[in-house]
């Protein structure tokens, strides 16, 4: 998702707003075909920037994991329990959640 992010759909400021992916051509980079052949400078551009997105929403993950855990470990305890929950025995537990929209 991050290499698509960075090579698709050109979301990063240090490689910038460029697709660097075309589904018509033959070059291809972790699954994804490439419009062109890549040079090593942009390669380890585009490799330290998936790295860095990776590494930042792993921090995020685990703040989040942390912030929740109380919730988390009720949750992981009624599936213990039940192996399943409805969303009703969800909302039982952890009280009911406003959706959010992008």
């Amino acid at each position: 998702m991050s290499r698509r992010m960075v090579c698709q759909y050109g979301m990063s400021e240090s490689v910038g707003p460029v697709s660097y992916a075309d589904s018509r051509a033959g070059n291809v980079l972790d699954g994804l075909k490439l419009n062109k052949p890549l040079s090593g400078e942009t390669a380890l551009k585009i490799d330290l920037e998936v790295e860095n997105i990776i590494r930042g929403e792993r921090v995020r993950t685990r703040i989040l994991l942390e912030r929740k855990r109380e919730l988390l470990d009720r949750v992981a305890e009624a599936l213990l329990d039940r192996e399943t929950l409805t969303k009703q025995a969800f909302e039982a537990i952890a009280g009911e959640r406003k959706v959010v929209t992008a």
